[in-house]
This record gives C-alpha cells, structure tokens and sequence, in this order.
C-alpha cells in the first residue's frame, strides 16, 4: 500500500469534490494532482530524516504543531481561512524544489498555476495533520517515522524498477474507490518515481546523498 492509498483512505473520496471546487479544478484533477503531490510531499521529507538533526527537527514540528485536528476543519481550509499554514509549510519541505515541483504537477495532472499552488496548499497541512495524529496515537518515534517516511519514499522507485506501473498498485489498493482507482489507471502517474528523484536531486548526478546536508539544514532553520 502507497502513501496516496493511506491518504484516500483517511481523506475520504468525497472530499476530492469540495477541494476541486476550492481550486477551481475538476475533481479528475484534483485527484491526479494529490496523487503526485503526496507522495512527492512524503519523499522531500524522508530525505530532510536523513540526517540526525531533520529527522530530530521534523518530528519535533510534527509532535508540536500537527496534532490531526486540522482534519477537522477541512472547510476553513478549503476556504482559505487562515488556518493550515500550507504555503509556509510547502515551502519549508521543498525549499528551493517548489516552483519546479508546482511546474511538474501542472504538467502532468493538467492543473494550472493557480489551482496547482492552492492544492499544495491544501495538501501539504492535511498529510502533515494526518501523520501528526498518527504519530500520537502510535507513540511514533523519531527513527520510528523517518523509517516509515523512508519506507513509503522507496516504494514507488521499487515499483519502477520491479517493471510495475505504480498506477496498477496504487489503484488496485484502494477498495470502494471507483473514481479514484480509474483515474489512476487511466491517468499519467507512471514515473512518479523517476519524476520526483529528478526534481529532487539537484544536480542531477542521480544521487541525492549529496544533497541532504542542505535539505536538512534549510528545514532546520525554517522550522524553528
């Protein structure tokens, strides 16, 4: 099971209306949006946990600011009423990624500009609050979460590798999800993998060790 079939799961397929009517997109693509932008979201994290202090300072933003009750205040968020903080937060896991990121998503799920920054918006305090509530309620740990975060990370680049499309996995985990599960078999989410090392690694040596030090380093300072 993917991050994106966890987050459907505690979403809701119904919500995919109310925030495609807060974008201003279709519900199609909202759907192939967040379908790229979680697990993108959930990569740029598990690299920032590896390195001692982001993983120390991620799940200390996590432990004090993410809690999951902005899952109930989706509305406010949709709304745009000044709760969720996403731009801040987009910004702070993707550094100096997000307008190459938001180019990407736009691309590839047929969003445009705007409605593709206001679903990262939405997106980013929604997964945060979601991986918030279950770190308290499981007593998640700091090596705890970024070996989950990393776990979730490698799973589509082993898919790639494996010769399977993500779209088949993805889709198929997702029981009750008939829209969903369609789209994403129809949809262009194969590559996501590929898509988001390239986007990820800056120098584009096919490696991100290199780059960690300064991922970590920027969201330790952003975050404090």
């Amino acid at each position: 099971m993917t991050i994106f079939n966890i987050y459907c799961d505690e979403l809701g397929e119904q919500q995919f209306g109310a925030m495609s009517q807060a974008i201003g997109s279709s519900n199609e693509q909202a759907i192939l949006g967040s379908s790229q932008i979680v697990p993108l979201l959930v990569s740029a994290m598990a690299r920032i946990t590896r390195t001692e202090a982001g993983a120390k300072s991620l799940a200390e933003m996590i432990e004090r600011d993410h809690d999951g009750s902005i899952l109930m205040k989706l509305p406010d968020l949709y709304a745009n009423r000044g709760i969720g903080n996403g731009d801040v937060l987009t910004t702070l896991i993707l550094a100096e990624n997000r307008p190459a990121a938001e180019a990407l998503i736009c691309k590839q799920s047929g969003l445009n500009p705007a409605s593709t920054n206001k679903l990262f918006n939405i997106t980013t305090p929604i997964l945060l609050g979601m991986i918030g509530a279950k770190k308290r309620a499981d007593k998640i740990n700091t090596a705890m979460l970024a070996q989950i975060l990393n776990n979730f990370a490698e799973l589509h680049e082993r898919e790639e590798k494996a010769g399977a499309t993500p779209t088949e996995s993805q889709a198929s985990a997702i029981p009750g999800f008939g829209e969903i599960s369609g789209l994403l078999k129809t949809g262009n989410f194969a590559g996501i993998g590929s898509m988001i090392t390239n986007l990820l690694d800056k120098n584009k040596d096919g490696s991100i060790m290199d780059d960690l030090q300064g991922m970590a380093k920027g969201f330790i300072d952003g975050a404090k």
